[in-house]
């Protein structure tokens, strides 16, 4: 697990997101982008399914893990 130092604002999430708290666990948790290998910020969890949303800084795009 990595440390994220910043989310995505919320106008950028996808639909069906909400939005965690930018104090809370989950903006701790930081994964690799798939397409740009760069880390991930985690930013919101999806409403259904129950996987959690990253934002990519580098590709300007948000990517989910199961």
């Amino acid at each position: 697990m990595s440390i994220a130092v910043a989310t995505a604002p919320p106008e950028q999430l996808p639909a069906g997101a909400i939005q965690i708290l930018k104090e809370g666990l989950l903006s701790r948790v930081g994964r690799p982008c798939p397409d740009h290998g760069g880390e991930g910020a985690c930013v919101a969890t999806k409403a259904r399914g129950g996987c959690l949303i990253y934002w990519c800084e580098k590709g300007s795009h948000h990517f989910w893990i199961r």
